[in-house]
């Protein structure tokens, strides 16, 4: 609001805040507990074009307890009634009216929920001062500019007020970001979105880059190879009178031809298999053929596949000599075959890379989920309490834990799950950790127990001391080792504006996120109203049988609440999702390259053995053995296949370890990993040409010598 007010190049000011999923009752008395809630100013339909499909705009949001749903929310809380006027109990402590319905968001959404209430309810659970304050920086904002407006300008304009407004030299800065920016912008700390490297995007395009070279190398292999008989055709073409512009043109024409077809068979198979593929990955790709930049894209994808694939065999077949090649002589020395070499080592150099990432990437997925995390995940469930159970907390916790099949029971933040807060002070800070961000889990005093953290120095939370609810604190090693007290423990440290308070106890660190960072500064507060995950460890034994024990205690307490749980180790494993998707991609894409790969070596191995026929049937005359023969076939392809590992091993230990810097904690790059990239990519090599060597051995020798 204060920039709204004073600043005129600003049209709206919205802020967002993605909130807790609540259990919401109708007025039938149907409760559920709805995922994808967020917190919008009435403006955000005015700054946003997500489709309003009933309501106004302006005035949706307006009151403190109005609700708008999406189509799918709506239809699961009200199925085919008219919603609009319901209403619906937020856990049992409010109503809230729904006055909207919007359309369901996109996928392609840099944040996105399933229904918005008013963002002013933030003071219904942080008190009625949470938005008047300016030490509080929890919440994105969201700008629409006039037209015309210098955004660098306005940036320091925003500076000045809120230095102005906060009468200090504040280390909080606020900036600028483009929305278009930042998908793609993963250097972004409080972004609400998922955002994602554009690295991935330049690697994914480079293979199928790659894999469609690997495609023109066959055709120009194969083009080449078979050149000889096409080679009366240029003869007699040209003593007829065809210039050499006019054979190119008709090479490069007829490899456009099959370009253009392969485009046709390509949309059609993507268009068939995009489903499986989504599926399979996760993902949620689409091919839009309505736009005229993606037809573009595949006209010029067209075009410059026929040409380059065609070039070489176009130059190469238009220069024969047509008084040599009607002779039977096409006279093109060694330049040829030693092309058709290259081309070979490079196809293969690319499947070597694709085998070397893959492998890479899964040995790297499979270090993050076997290192030692520092608690303990297994057989850990977490679920948010109903209100029924949270009001009686406590008489739920003594009856699960007077069941065998329950260990502890505890309150807290989930790891993986951990947010990041500013505003943590002790005495003799320095300027460069003033605003440093720490990491914050809300923990009771059984938490530390049930996930089972090692405490080092001090002592956890006790339910005796009541004080501990005010300003006490639990540091993990980081934490303590920044802030530079050669005991932590009774020493001076406060969060935000309180009171000054201590520092009871020093827990060993743990990876409380992914393996992708290194372990920060974390705190542990005990504030039992901030308490929202009840974290249960099941006995050893029979899995089934315990969470029947806990799930008969939620029936009992929350009556016709569903009984929604996570297990903490597959919610932790969540964090490498993304390296799971790409581990999949690179083997999906490497099996597709070597496979194009095979499908020429294969042809080309064909076309050696037929034209080396005649000599396979005078060594067999001669005595050689068919295992000779095939040695004698393939060799000379698996030579080219280890110059192919030779030459990919530097690009792929550069791209792969690049790729490793991004984790905290990673494998190295060592020799094995090429060693069995490249023992795969010869033998596969040798299987693909050692079935027509074997042919061409097991060839009767009369037949071989007859065949000219």
């Amino acid at each position: 609001p204060l920039l709204t007010t004073n600043l005129p190049e600003i049209e709206h000011a919205v802020r967002l805040e993605n909130f807790r999923a609540p259990y919401l009752r109708t007025a039938n008395g149907e409760t559920r507990r709805m995922p994808g809630m967020a917190l919008v100013d009435p403006a955000f339909f005015e700054v946003f074009d997500f489709e309003l499909l009933r309501g106004n705009p302006a005035t949706v949001l307006a009151d403190k307890y109005a609700v708008v749903l999406s189509e799918t929310t709506a239809e699961a809380l009200f199925g085919n009634a008219d919603p609009i006027g319901q209403a619906l109990s937020y856990d049992d402590r409010f109503d809230l009216t729904v006055t909207g319905i919007m359309a369901d968001m996109p996928e392609n959404v840099s944040f996105s929920f399933d229904y918005a209430g008013s963002f002013h309810l933030v003071t219904e659970f942080q008190g009625p001062d949470e938005l008047e304050g300016f030490t509080n920086y929890n919440y994105n904002t969201y700008l629409l500019l006039a037209a015309g407006t210098n955004p660098r300008a306005l940036e320091t304009k925003i500076q000045d007020l809120v230095r102005a407004r906060r009468g200090d030299e504040s280390t909080y800065i606020p900036v600028l970001q483009p929305l278009t920016d930042i998908h793609l912008n993963t250097s972004l700390a409080f972004d609400l979105g998922t955002s994602r490297s554009p690295r991935y995007l330049y690697v994914f395009g480079a293979i199928a880059a790659f894999i469609l070279l690997i495609a023109c190398v066959n055709f120009m292999n194969l083009a080449t190879a078979r050149a000889a008989q096409r080679a009366k055709e240029v003869g007699v073409r040209k003593t007829l009178g065809a210039y050499k512009g006019q054979l190119i043109g008709q090479f490069l024409g007829e490899s456009v031809i099959l370009s253009v077809i392969a485009i046709v068979l390509g949309l059609v198979l993507a268009v068939v298999l995009i489903p499986v593929f989504n599926e399979a990955m996760a993902s949620s790709i689409a091919l839009n053929l309505g736009q005229l930049g993606t037809l573009a894209l595949l006209v010029v994808i067209g075009l410059g596949a026929g040409l380059l694939a065609g070039s070489y065999p176009a130059f190469y077949l238009s220069a024969f000599n047509p008084s040599r090649v009607l002779k039977g002589d096409t006279g093109r020395g060694k330049g040829a075959p030693l092309l058709r070499k290259g081309l070979i080592v490079f196809q293969f150099a690319i499947s070597v890379f694709m085998i070397v990432a893959t492998l890479t990437v899964y040995n790297q997925l499979g270090h993050m989920r076997n290192q030692e995390l520092g608690f303990d995940q297994e057989r850990v469930i977490t679920f948010v309490p109903a209100p029924p159970i949270r009001n009686n907390y406590d008489a739920f916790k003594q009856q699960l834990l007077a069941n065998p099949q329950v260990l502890n029971v505890a309150q807290g933040s989930v790891p993986g799950r951990v947010g990041t807060s500013r505003g943590y002070n002790w005495p003799g800070q320095g300027d460069e950790e003033e605003g440093r961000s720490f990491n914050t889990i809300i923990a009771d005093p059984n938490y530390a127990e049930t996930v089972r953290l090692e405490l080092l120095a001090g002592r956890d939370f006790s339910e005796d001391l009541p004080t501990d609810t005010q300003d006490t604190y639990v540091l993990n090693e980081t934490a303590a080792q920044l802030i530079g007290y050669e005991n932590p423990v009774g020493q001076p440290f406060r969060a935000w504006d309180r009171p000054m308070g201590t520092i009871i106890g020093v827990v060993k660190d743990f990876h409380y996120q992914s393996l992708h960072q290194e372990i920060a500064p974390v705190v542990i507060n005990y504030k039992p109203q901030w308490l929202g995950t009840v974290v249960v460890r099941l006995a050893p034994g029979d899995l089934p049988t315990a969470l029947d024990a806990v799930r008969s205690q939620w029936q009992a307490f929350a009556p016709g609440y569903v009984f929604d749980y996570r297990f903490l180790d597959a919610d932790f494993d969540r964090l490498y999702r993304d390296e799971d998707r790409l581990g999949r991609l690179f083997g999906f894409f490497a099996s597709i390259a070597i496979f194009i790969a095979c499908l020429g070596l294969f042809a080309l191995a064909a076309y050696m053995a037929q034209e080396r026929t005649k000599e396979i049937g005078v060594r067999k005359v001669l005595g050689a053995s068919v295992p000779q023969l095939i040695g004698l076939l393939s060799k000379d392809f698996a030579k080219l296949v280890v110059v192919g590992l030779v030459v990919a091993t530097p690009m792929a230990y550069y791209v792969m370890d690049e790729w490793l810097q991004g984790f905290a904690y990673r494998i190295s790059m060592g020799v094995g990993v090429f060693l069995l990239a490249g023992v795969a990519a010869v033998l596969i090599a040798f299987l693909t040409v050692s079935y027509q060597a074997y042919r061409a051995a097991s060839l009767d020798p009369v037949k071989s010598l007859r065949y000219e």
